[in-house]
């Protein structure tokens, strides 16, 4: 995984945890990717990207993009965005690159004054120790490391022995710690990764844990 930066001649004018479409040189077609930073006016759209086996988007990003060169950029879209006048503690759910548009959502929701007094937690799954990257993006920003409180997994039971935190898929940590915290509607829920995830957190907030769907926020990637 890496972080991109793009700049264009007009501001960033987005919602936290939306998407926009990049035309890659040499790719038929636009790949969808999340933002990673906050709107702004110097026309910075920041995306943290994983390269995914043989994907021509992934390629084109990581071997064949060079600093200088130009791209497409469409966007806004989605409705996954912070809905910051909501009265409840956020949680958001994340794999993979998945942590991009959260990234957006949690700075966003760390300086949100009518937020000041709710909770942020992060859950965030890798396969093994080395994939998980959330901690190490949470510290470059000093309001995200005061604010978020970060839970990671890893899901390989092959690092079991040299792996202190919690073990198994990020939605079945979620599930174990919502246990404890009471009634699970309390929360509003963003969530970004892979598409099991999405669907395993769907049948726990919305059939297991009966959580109104309007809590629930996030789009759907291929």
């Amino acid at each position: 995984m890496a972080e991109f930066s793009f700049r264009a001649g007009d501001p960033a004018d987005f919602l936290p945890g939306q998407y926009a479409l990049l035309d890659l040189p040499g790719v038929a077609g636009a790949r969808a990717y999340s933002m990673s930073n906050l709107p702004n006016g110097e026309g910075l759209w920041q995306f943290v990207i994983k390269q995914i086996g043989a994907g021509r988007g992934g390629a084109a990003l990581f071997e064949g993009l060079q600093p200088g060169d130009t791209i497409g950029l469409d966007g806004p879209y989605g409705m996954a965005h912070l809905r910051p006048d909501n009265d409840r503690d956020i949680v958001c759910v994340g794999g993979g690159s998945g942590i991009s548009p959260l990234l957006s959502i949690l700075a966003a929701a760390a300086r949100a004054p009518q937020l000041a007094s709710k909770r942020l937690l992060l859950f965030y799954g890798g396969r093994t120790p080395a994939d998980l990257c959330a901690p190490a993006l949470l510290a470059r920003d000093e309001a995200l490391a005061r604010r978020v409180e970060c839970v990671t997994a890893i899901s390989d039971p092959a690092h079991a022995g040299a792996w202190e935190g919690q073990r198994g898929f990020v939605h079945q940590v979620l599930q174990g710690w919502l246990e404890s915290a009471g009634d699970a509607s309390r929360y509003d829920y963003y969530f970004c990764g892979p598409p099991p995830m999405t669907d395993a957190l769907q049948r726990l907030l919305m059939l297991e844990k009966r959580v109104p769907t309007a809590q629930l926020h996030f789009d759907r990637f291929v």
